[in-house]
């Protein structure tokens, strides 16, 4: 079953749910914006409270999944 970022509700920013998901995975938040194609300084506005699209959000949220998926991968 995959992830959504519904899985993660109650009122909080997107910012938050991408700040608490990476922190589960030890993952550095700012590293996934850029991984993910997201310019660092989209990282450091919402760092400092502005708003994300659902779209960057989202962006952020699949390679924090998806790396999940490939640490635990198994070899054949």
């Amino acid at each position: 079953m995959t992830a959504s970022m519904q899985d993660y509700p109650c009122m909080e920013t997107y910012f938050d749910t991408l700040f608490k998901l990476a922190a589960s995975k030890k993952a550095s938040l700012k590293q996934a914006f850029i991984k993910a194609g997201v310019p660092d300084s989209t990282y450091y506005r919402a760092e400092q409270g502005r708003d994300l699209r659902y779209a960057t959000a989202r962006k952020v949220f699949d390679y924090l999944d998806a790396s999940k998926k490939q640490t635990h991968k198994k070899e054949t």
